[in-house]
């Protein structure tokens, strides 16, 4: 996920990379995973897939 000082809809606001930087090495240890209602049984299959994948692989701990 992106913290969101870094997100478009606040840049306005001036904040740069290292303005909060417990948000940002937070963000950086969240999975963020695609969930709404109009997510395919496809779709849902392959989040499951390559998460399972990822995890399996010992990149996500």
């Amino acid at each position: 996920p992106v913290p969101v000082h870094l997100q478009q809809a606040y840049a306005s606001l001036g904040h740069q990379r290292g303005s909060f930087p417990v948000s940002e090495q937070t963000a950086n240890e969240f999975l963020s995973l695609p969930m709404f209602p109009e997510l395919s049984e496809a779709q849902i299959d392959f989040v499951i897939e390559t998460v399972t994948e990822t995890v399996s692989a010992g990149v996500i701990a």
